[in-house]
């Protein structure tokens, strides 16, 4: 205690061992006194203490009072101070509060009672306070600010105190360490009954939307036996990732103890957007990872997850491998754990556009059924079709994505080598005039160097901000030489004008341009140019029937 306290005392040495003592507090620090009973210590926490302590007994009894004349704590950007002196009476295990203010600019608060120390409580604790010094609570918050009102009784028995009462609290936020979103503007009121919790209404801001709290906790020496939450959720948007963007609402019941917890409920999709560019060339040649060992999980990664997930509209992939919009059949299901969660269902499309070989096929039915009990890693299913000088061409690919079986059509009928290089370079085998065997090369360069084209592709999009940006090899119909073809596509006006353009390098001549224009879910005005230069329109309705 840095030599602040001054210790004068009497001993009787015979039968009783009566004794007397008293100590001085000189003014000064005394962080000692605080810093055993709070779990993190704050930076700014300092204790400042003034007074007198008396102390008299024997062998059999103990009395002592205590007179703070002085005391100033900050903690958490407050500074508390006493309005008038901090008075307390120890006899044996019986110890008296005198009533006590402290304050802190707007924040006060008083404090009266006795304990018998080791039996019972009977403590009084009212007024109005910030939030922020109950952040020293718990090491796991982070965020911690707002304001409250509140009057809170402890009584009954040590091992099982009653605590009854009231906290009304208003303009809060909250946010725990390691996570990057918080509650915001919260607003509610939570009472407690003896050894319940009860949250009445509580309502805040999360990621943009709305959130509603209600429940309650059984308590049990101060700590939470078990828990029950019903969240309800409007509006919120989970930027999952830059390029994954995510707009929910529905309701969740979070319940439990503390070995074992459950979230359940229903959830919508209201919006959903899928940008992220894919590294298929990536994935033909790259061997499956090693999973990474994770550190032991907290009680809430281990809950158990039973969450029904709808939506079928406003719900789209559009990066480098496919632009179009999906539904989800019927329903899905999210099971497993937060850290390890696993889905079943079914996304559906009819409609949209795949690209491959830098062609764009026309989406006749594809779907993707999660059904894999330990990982998320769905069966794809893909119909589509294009037209390439004249020959049109289906594809077919079924599997999961990391194993797949890839199958080529075409009317008039081509072998699948034919229309593998038709789709490549635009040229069909007997029309490359002994260019065939450079096709197989540069193509099988082209998956060797699938990491480095990938990595490139994905600078060059962030960089100059396109939506889609491919280099793929191409044979001129002018020179007949096999050049780089480039097609790049942006997005314009509110994402409803899609402009594609694409070339072979070294060339003015085989340029084609393609813009769509959406005027509303179902009509779309198309315009292309092609390699010939010829110029044509377009008018698509999309039609639905249930």
């Amino acid at each position: 205690l840095d030599k602040n306290v001054t210790i004068n005392g009497k001993a009787n040495l015979d039968e009783r061992f009566s004794w007397s003592a008293e100590a001085t507090l000189k003014k000064g620090r005394y962080n000692l006194l605080i810093t055993s009973l709070l779990k993190e210590v704050p930076e700014d926490l300092q204790l400042n203490l003034e007074g007198k302590i008396s102390m008299n007994g024997d062998k059999n009894n103990i009395k002592s009072f205590a007179n703070l004349e002085h005391l100033t704590l900050n903690i958490y950007g407050q500074t508390f101070n006493n309005v008038n002196n901090i008075q307390l009476f120890l006899q044996n295990r019986n110890l008296t509060i005198k009533p006590f203010n402290l304050k802190s600019g707007l924040t006060s608060f008083k404090l009266e009672g006795e304990v018998e120390i080791g039996k019972q409580y009977d403590i009084l604790i009212n007024g109005s306070s910030s939030l922020s010094p109950l952040k020293g609570l718990s090491n796991k918050i982070g965020y911690l600010k707002g304001d409250t009102d509140f009057v809170v009784s402890i009584t009954g028995k040590w091992d099982k105190p009653k605590v009854d009462g009231g906290m009304s609290v208003t303009n809060a936020s909250f946010g725990l360490k390691d996570y990057p979103y918080y509650l915001s503007s919260i607003n509610g009121y939570i009472y407690m009954d003896e050894d319940k919790i009860i949250i009445q209404k509580i309502s805040g801001k999360f990621s943009g939307g709305d959130v509603k709290l209600s429940g309650s906790a059984n308590l049990k020496a101060f700590n939470i036996e078990k828990f029950y939450l019903d969240i309800g959720l409007n509006n919120i948007s989970l930027p999952l990732g830059k390029d994954i963007n995510l707009n929910i609402g529905g309701s969740l019941i979070y319940k439990g103890d503390k070995n074992k917890q459950q979230i359940t409920g229903d959830v919508k999709i209201n919006r959903a957007k899928f940008r992220q560019m894919v590294e298929w060339r990536t994935w033909l040649v790259t061997k499956k990872q090693l999973e990474i060992t994770k550190k032991e999980s907290s009680p809430f990664e281990k809950a158990e997850l039973n969450i029904r997930i709808s939506g079928s509209e406003n719900i789209f992939i559009d990066n480098n491998i496919a632009r179009a919009p999906v539904n989800i059949r019927g329903d899905m299901i999210v099971k497993g754990t937060p850290s390890n969660p696993v889905l079943f269902g079914r996304l559906e499309s009819t409609e949209g556009y795949v690209y491959f070989k830098n062609n764009e096929f026309r989406i006749i039915y594809a779907s993707a059924d999660f059904i894999d009990p330990n990982i998320i890693k769905p069966i794809i299913h893909l119909n589509a079709e294009t037209l390439v000088k004249g020959y049109n061409i289906k594809l077919n690919l079924e599997g999961q994505l990391d194993h797949f079986n890839l199958a080529l059509s075409s009317d008039p009928y081509l072998d699948e080598v034919d229309i593998l290089s038709l789709l490549t370079v635009g040229q069909i085998g007997k029309q490359l005039k002994g260019l065939a065997g450079g096709i197989g090369a540069g193509e099988a360069t082209a998956f060797i160097t699938g990491k480095v084209q990938d990595v490139i592709e994905e600078r060059l999009r962030t960089i100059t901000g396109l939506d889609r940006f491919q280099v793929e090899p191409s044979v001129s119909t002018v020179t007949g030489t096999i050049s780089p073809k480039i097609t790049v596509s942006k997005r314009f006006i509110s994402d409803k004008l899609f402009v594609t353009y694409s070339n072979l390098i070294g060339s003015t001549e085989e340029q084609v341009i393609k813009i769509e224009y959406q005027i509303d879910k179902n009509i779309y005005l198309i315009g292309v140019r092609d390699e010939r230069g010829s110029m044509g329109g377009d008018i698509k309705f999309r039609f639905e029937f249930k």
